[in-house]
C-alpha cells in the first residue's frame, strides 16, 4: 500500500461525491496513474476513473454512453465512463483501462462490489485476451507521448519555455518500454506496472521532473522509441509465426 493511502482514500471519496453532483450514478471510482505505477512525487495529482452505470432512460432511448473527463479545481481529473463502453476496453486491451482492476485503491458501490470482485478474479485473463493489441496499445501510446514532448499545450506552456519539453512525456515513454519489454517476457501485469529494472525508478522520476537538459531528453526519447517499435515489430512478427504454424515462438 502506498504510504500516502489516507489522502488517496479521502480524494476517491470527493470524487465519488462530486460525480454525484454532476448527475451520474457511479459503480466505482479506482485510481489510476502514478501511484498505481509507484512512480508519484510529492507534486502528483490524484486522478481517477469511475465507471458509470446508464440511466434508465439512456437505455430505453439509446442514448449516446457517457465518455467524458470532469477536471477539478485543483486540476485533478476524473475520467467518467458508461460501464458498457468500460468492457469495450478489454478488446482493445487499453492498459490505462486493465490497470485499475490492479489498483487497490477504489471505491464501489455495495451492489457492484460483487461482480467487480469476480472482475478482478480474472484480471491476469484479461490484461492477455489478446497479447499483440496490447503491444499495439502500448506502442501507440508511446507515440502518443513522444509527439507531445515538445508541443506548446497550453497547460504545458510554461515547461515548454522553461526546459524546452515536457518531462512527463518522456517518463512515460520510458516506462511504457519497460511495461512492453515485461509484458513481452510473460512477467504478470501487476509486476509490469511497477518494474524497472532498465532505468531504475530514480532515473524516471528525474525524467518526470525535467532534470535532464533538452538535448539529452531528445537523446533518450528518440533510442527508447527506436526500442519500443523494435519489440513491437518483433512480437508481432513472433506472433504470426504461432497462428501460421501453430507454434509460438519467442
Amino acid at each position: 500500500m502506498d504510504k500516502n493511502y489516507k489522502k488517496i482514500a479521502i480524494t476517491l471519496e470527493e470524487h465519488w461525491i462530486e460525480v454525484i453532483k454532476n448527475g451520474h450514478n457511479p459503480l466505482i471510482v479506482a485510481l489510476q496513474g502514478s501511484q498505481n505505477y509507484d512512480l508519484a512525487y510529492e507534486n502528483s495529482d490524484i486522478d481517477t476513473k469511475c465507471l458509470i452505470m446508464p440511466r434508465f432512460n439512456d437505455i430505453v432511448f439509446n442514448h449516446k454512453p457517457t465518455s467524458t473527463t470532469y477536471i477539478r479545481y485543483n486540476d485533478e481529473h476524473v475520467d467518467i465512463k458508461d460501464i458498457r463502453l468500460y468492457f469495450e476496453q478489454f478488446w482493445k486491451q487499453n492498459i490505462n483501462f486493465l490497470e485499475i482492476l490492479f489498483t487497490p485503491y477504489v471505491l464501489l458501490d455495495n451492489k457492484f462490489a460483487p461482480y467487480w470482485k469476480e472482475l478482478t478474479s480474472y484480471k491476469e485473463d484479461i490484461a492477455r485476451f489478446n497479447e499483440v493489441s496490447a503491444v499495439k496499445t502500448m506502442y501507440g501510446m508511446a507515440l502518443e507521448k513522444y509527439k507531445a514532448l515538445e508541443h506548446s499545450y497550453p497547460t504545458i506552456k510554461w515547461k515548454i519555455d522553461k526546459w524546452g519539453y515536457d518531462g512527463k512525456q518522456l517518463h512515460h515513454i520510458l516506462r511504457i518500454e519497460e511495461f512492453i519489454r515485461a509484458y513481452i517476457e510473460g512477467e504478470s501485469f501487476s509486476k509490469c506496472l511497477v518494474s524497472y529494472p532498465k532505468y531504475g525508478k530514480e532515473f524516471l522520476l528525474a525524467a518526470k521532473k525535467n532534470e535532464f537538459s533538452l538535448e539529452m531528453a531528445e537523446k533518450i526519447a528518440n533510442e527508447s522509441m527506436n526500442i519500443i517499435q523494435h519489440m513491437k515489430d518483433e512480437f508481432i512478427s513472433t506472433y504470426s509465426v504461432y497462428i501460421n504454424n501453430g507454434v509460438k515462438t519467442k
